[in-house]
């Protein structure tokens, strides 16, 4: 289990949830996917002393969104491991859900690559989740007044769905076309990579799935007539088709943006967009009891 988080002299109590809990997620592993607001890992450190589950690994990176990869070019490979440690080793900087999910193999042999060796089997690692998080949407909401329609993508391959990303005659932000094939990588197929021998990657085809949608944030909740509240609104067309939770950070967390400011460390946002740790406990306390409520391992 995380070490217990103490933010700000708030000592967080887990003795009742965990005597309630550690029985159910007893072996239990988590993967984490999503932006800068989960790339550190506090929220998921609180979700875990709640909760028992000690492995959790996550991969997040600042800077994320589903939409779009834009990949920018780097002289070195390796220059960037320190800033984004969360990465892959890759020629590009790319940060955004579908490279995170296509590069695990390799943030699982630098980031996790003690834990990793140690479980070697034949030469083979293949880390199995019971559940993945997704936690994102805040940078894609930017760019939903240039949304494409979901109709265009629902019913498509998972070839089609890859000709359309690449498809520049397409100028509509890619939203559900990228969050699809995400989905279709992770519940359809192991995603792994050889190297020197061995092998490495992730096989979440029998994970439970939650996606967490923005919460509130002082910077920005309205673009070109679209609110933040409505992010989610827009995703649940995707997560309903996947049979995939939805965690509604907008309504459900209880960060208010009435009480927050941009730039300014104020109740629950240090600048408008990220939590503080009395944020964080929010976010961490509320999706650990929303995962204990409806977890399932069948």
């Amino acid at each position: 289990m995380y070490s217990d988080y103490k933010p700000n002299g708030i000592y967080l109590n887990t003795d009742f949830v965990l005597k309630n809990s550690i029985k159910k997620f007893k072996d239990t592993k988590i993967i984490s996917f999503g932006d800068s607001i989960t790339a550190g890992g506090q929220w998921l450190q609180i979700l875990s002393n709640i909760t028992g589950i000690s492995d959790v690994k996550n991969f997040a990176i600042g800077g994320a969104n589903i939409g779009f990869s834009s990949s920018r070019p780097i002289d070195n490979p390796y220059d960037y491991l320190s800033s984004y440690p969360n990465t892959s080793e890759d020629t590009y900087n790319d940060r955004h859900l579908l490279p995170q999910i296509e590069h695990c193999p390799n943030t699982l042999r630098h980031k996790y690559s003690f834990i990793s060796e140690q479980n070697l089997v034949d030469g083979s690692y293949i880390y199995s989740p019971d559940i993945v998080i997704i936690a994102i949407g805040f940078n894609d909401y930017k760019n939903l007044s240039l949304l494409e329609d979901y109709n265009d993508v629902k019913d498509l391959t998972y070839d089609e769905l890859i000709s359309r990303k690449e498809d520049v005659s397409i100028t509509s932000h890619k939203l559900y076309t990228y969050l699809r094939i995400c989905l279709e990588k992770l519940m359809n197929s192991q995603i792994t990579e050889t190297r020197d021998g061995l092998t490495y990657g992730i096989d979440c085809r029998m994970a439970n799935y939650y996606f967490v949608t923005p919460i509130q944030s002082s910077y920005i909740n309205s673009v070109s007539g679209i609110d933040l509240k409505s992010f989610g609104d827009f995703i649940q067309k995707v997560l309903d088709d996947y049979s995939i939770k939805r965690i509604d950070g907008f309504r459900d967390i209880g960060i208010c943006s009435k009480y927050e400011e941009n730039g300014v460390n104020k109740k629950y946002l240090k600048d408008g967009i990220h939590p503080n740790d009395k944020g964080y406990l929010k976010y961490g306390n509320y999706v650990a009891n929303f995962i204990n409520s409806s977890y399932s391992e069948y």
